[in-house]
């Protein structure tokens, strides 16, 4: 491995290369009526074992670590949330000063007994649009309703959301959710965490 102090930068920009190479390819392939291909990335950053691991007649190149575990479940977030890519707030304070990232959740994976915001890169702030941009404003403005405990609210930007995003899932998640907290409120403890109990 090569030292790079840009790990973060260069990971989240090639996450957004992966996901524009796919939605072309899927073009290409809709034509020839071929399936399409989908996939998730999760992308965290902490310190990891990486190396030659394991004995003289099995060895791998590979790496382990309790960040690692945590990246694998993010991107396992990725399907729920309806997010090709996801990234972990540490890899977020390393790119938002040139990524336009929107909040997504607080969410607590399987495993862990803390909550972690996680973001979606939306694009590089020199090439926002009005698109993006709405995009983001709506999303954050959302979610904060939704922190707030102002359902009504959250629900109704979540819908106006749901007009512009390709993504409609991850307003439909937070929208049921929001119903569902109208009938069970979680009270005035409530952190904004949500568990998954399953990976």
């Amino acid at each position: 491995p090569i030292k790079n102090p840009n790990h973060a930068f260069d990971t989240v920009i090639s996450a957004l290369e992966m996901q524009h190479s796919k939605d072309i390819l899927n073009k290409e392939f809709e034509k020839n009526n071929w399936p399409k291909i989908d996939f998730g990335i999760g992308l965290h950053t902490g310190s990891v074992i990486l190396g030659n691991i394991g004995s003289v007649q099995h060895l791998d190149y590979t790496i382990i670590g309790d960040n690692v575990n945590l990246c694998s479940r993010i991107e396992g977030l990725t399907k729920y949330y309806g997010c090709c890519i996801l990234m972990s707030g540490y890899t977020y304070q390393e790119v938002k000063e040139q990524i336009l990232c929107r909040p997504i959740d607080i969410v607590q994976v399987k495993g862990k007994s803390n909550g972690i915001m996680v973001y979606e890169p939306l694009c590089l702030f020199q090439e926002k649009n009005k698109t993006f941009t709405d995009i983001f404003d709506l999303t954050t403005t959302a979610f904060q309703y939704y922190q707030n405990q102002e359902w009504d609210l959250a629900i109704s930007t979540y819908k106006a959301l749901k007009l512009i995003d390709s993504n409609k899932t991850l307003s439909k998640v937070l929208i049921d959710r929001c119903k569902y907290y109208k009938t069970h409120p979680p009270g005035k403890s409530w952190t904004g965490i949500y568990k998954f109990k399953k990976k």
